[in-house]
Formats: C-alpha cells, structure tokens, sequence
C-alpha cells in the first residue's frame, strides 16, 4: 500500500523546490535504499527528480543540486549559516573547521574530514522543515544554498571554501540571533516567504 502522506509530501517539495515547477511523471520505484516514491519535474531548462522514501517518514532525495530555497531550511541550514557568522565575526578565515561540517564523500570528497574519510559509508541528511530530511546533501551544501540565497558569498578553491557575510546576511543572522536570544532553536526560525529568495 502506498503512503499517501509520503506522495503528498513529494509532491508538495517539488512546488517548493523551484517556483513553478512542470510534473512531468509521478510514479513508484523500488530502489537500493528503500522504495521511492518520485516526481519528475522541471523550472525553465533544469531538469530533476524529487523522491520521497515510502517506508522511512520525510526522507528525501533530489536526483542532482538544486540550491534549496530557504523556506525551507531546518535546523541544518541555520546551524550552518551561524557558524559561518562566528566565524566571520569573531576574525577568524572564513573557513569552517572541517570536522565541524558534515560531509557526504560522494559529494564533497575533497572537504572530508578525517572522521569521514574513516566512516565513508555513514551518511547524515540534512533535516529540513516539517520534519523532512534530504538524502544527499550535507553541510557544504547548506552554504552553497545560502550563497545561492544571497546570504554568504563564497571565495577560495574547491576544497578550500572561504566563506562571507552579505549584507542580507547579516540581517538574516541578527534575526537569527535575536530569535535564539529569546529561547527558540535553529529548527523552528523561520523567514516569512516575502523575504525568501
């Protein structure tokens, strides 16, 4: 039997990843990590697939990057923006420490750090809004969200990311701040739509 929650909620991400997305197909897949119920879809020439786990609630996979809009950040998007704020604040070089990042090797391998590269089968998915989590990205992908977001600008090599604060940014951030200084948590901070890119 199908999870019509889990349908819905492919459907529903794929509207969301992009503006105005194009359904393409909708179908059902048996996959090597479980069943996959997917959506094909389309904004412009960008092409993918959005898939969502029949049998863990909330997984999701994207077939390649799309820069996920912050409406709908989670925790791990936020977590990771305000590191970078610290780091830019407090003077140090705008480079995350890497074992402070999540890492999936398959998709930054050359910004792994050595707990990684020792465990390169785990995999830790990046928790988004209403309890979803996203297969295939990790914390470095968070901070190429927010470059694409306008809310960090990103300079240096491949494997020596170098990160700055936008103007927006730092907005962004000071509300941040100001919304854990009142007793909320990263999961819960949310941007009105208006204000999201």
């Amino acid at each position: 039997m199908k999870n019509e929650r889990s349908f819905k909620d492919c459907l529903e991400i794929a509207k969301m990843v992009t503006d105005t997305p194009i359904l393409l197909t909708v179908g059902f897949r048996e996959g090597t990590f479980k069943a996959w119920e997917f959506v094909h879809a389309e904004d412009g020439d960008e092409k993918f697939t959005v898939r969502v786990s029949r049998s863990i609630p909330g997984l999701l996979w994207l077939s390649h990057r799309i820069p996920i809009r912050p409406v709908l950040w989670g925790k791990d998007h936020w977590s990771t923006l305000a590191y970078i704020e610290t780091l830019c604040v407090d003077g140090m070089t705008g480079s995350p420490a890497r074992n402070r990042m999540r890492c999936d090797l398959d998709i930054h391998p050359g910004l792994a750090s050595t707990a990684a590269m020792n465990e390169p089968d785990k995999r830790y998915p990046t928790r988004l809004v209403a309890e979803l989590s996203l297969f295939g990205h990790d914390d470095w992908s968070c901070a190429e969200d927010a470059e694409a977001a306008g809310v960090i600008d990103i300079d240096g090599t491949g494997i020596n990311p170098h990160y700055t604060m936008t103007e927006a940014g730092c907005e962004v951030v000071a509300r941040l701040r100001k919304h854990k200084a009142d007793g909320g948590v990263f999961a819960n901070f949310k941007l009105e739509v208006s204000e999201c890119q």
